[in-house]
């Protein structure tokens, strides 16, 4: 570990962000927002001085959003087509937010807040204690009573092997003359070829001349650029309307329960809480995270203002078993994928199916979805996970 810069006595605030992507800056508009940092410090250490459009956060919400998101908001969508129809997704909305846009507009406010102080660091380590954590940065060292990282390998010993990835490849298009039909929301379209794997194209249209058509891929290898960019190309190709790529999106996802909180609460009153994906943020089966991620700031700033145990993103156990049943099949049968959520979207409803991935539906309405999957195949995981853990 690299000492403190000049040997100087480590800069005390009340509370470290260690990481400014999604889940940290939430946290922070949130302490913002709810005066937490009227008389309190807050320090936000990342190692990107200028953060850039670096991935597309999409999600959907059945309750209006907070003024600050809604601004943010880029686009949104009350329908979408599921295996082939077209569907109604009341009671919820789809929403876009550009990461951008995100960063540019939390970084102005904490900027013009006294309390608040951003530093451009790389984070090299991170040392609990059961009152305090201490970061070490190349410019000195930080300590505080709270340390909100999300940052994983500052939370576990050694990191899970992630034996699958959501790897995605895709283009902002702008079309040089309006389709002949209107692009809709298209969440999976696994009109393609599978390659070994489970992989769909994902469609997202801003208006009669701009899209985002993305591959998506579910398997233990990342998708390959140049064989992403033929398939989106002979995807493309069927509206046959010339365009012109304004922006590419390459990212992955891990696809995991080995971040799963084991408790609702943090055992520990203070020190380093895991935040973001290390907390859990991601769902294991779809990769969203955007709106868990902010319900978890809300909730970890009421519990500061009422000083109350910090919570965990917590995640009941039949939806952690369900989750692992569906990514045995990805990762040992990879060939079922396609038919497993072709089946889910032609035989749900596109609304029953947001509420089952929030994980509010009850177990009677979770028993009607599985009864329209193949359950021979689902028995098969089922066996296969008891013997796993036995």
């Amino acid at each position: 570990m690299q000492k403190n810069a000049g040997g100087l006595p480590p800069k005390k605030f009340d509370f470290i962000i260690a990481g400014a992507g999604a889940s940290g800056l939430l946290l922070a508009i949130e302490m913002l927002q709810n005066n937490l940092l009227q008389n309190q410090t807050l320090c936000i250490v990342e190692q990107d001085a200028q953060k850039l459009n670096d991935r597309t956060w999409c999600f959907w919400s059945n309750q209006p959003l907070p003024d600050f998101l809604q601004s943010l908001v880029s686009q949104s969508w009350t329908s979408c087509i599921a295996s082939g129809q077209h569907q109604k997704l009341a009671p919820f909305t789809y929403h876009h937010l550009r990461s951008a846009d995100f960063y540019a507009a939390c970084l102005a406010l904490l900027k013009l807040h006294p309390s608040v102080t951003l530093l451009h660091a790389e984070v090299l380590n991170i040392k609990n204690a059961p009152e305090s954590a201490r970061v070490t940065t190349p410019l000195g060292d930080l300590v505080a009573p709270y340390v909100f990282s999300s940052i994983p390998k500052f939370h576990f010993p050694a990191l899970p092997e992630v034996p699958l990835w959501q790897s995605f490849f895709g283009w902002r298009i702008r079309f040089l003359r309006p389709p002949s039909q209107p692009l809709p929301l298209q969440l999976m379209d696994f009109n393609i070829p599978q390659n070994g794997a489970t992989q769909f194209i994902y469609t997202l249209p801003f208006d009669d001349h701009r899209a985002l058509v993305e591959l998506t891929r579910f398997s233990p290898e990342n998708l390959n650029p140049e064989t992403a960019k033929s398939l989106l190309t002979d995807y493309l190709s069927k509206w046959e309307v010339p365009y012109e790529i304004e922006e590419v999106e390459i990212n992955r996802i891990p696809m995991t329960n080995a971040f799963n909180a084991p408790q609702p609460h943090h055992t520990n009153t203070k020190g380093l809480i895991a935040i973001g994906a290390a907390a859990g943020a991601l769902k294991p089966t779809s990769g969203y995270a955007f709106l868990t991620m902010h319900q978890h700031a809300q909730q970890m700033v009421a519990a500061l203002l009422q000083k109350q145990p910090l919570p965990t993103i917590y995640r009941k156990k039949r939806f952690r078993f369900y989750d692992a049943l569906l990514l045995q099949i990805l990762i040992q049968e990879p060939q079922h994928g396609k038919s497993v959520f072709t089946q889910l979207f032609s035989r749900v409803p596109t609304p029953r199916i947001l509420n089952f991935l929030d994980e509010k539906t009850s177990l009677i309405e979770e028993i009607q979805i599985f009864i329209q999957l193949p359950i021979l195949l689902f028995l098969k995981q089922v066996l296969r996970y008891f013997k796993l853990i036995s």
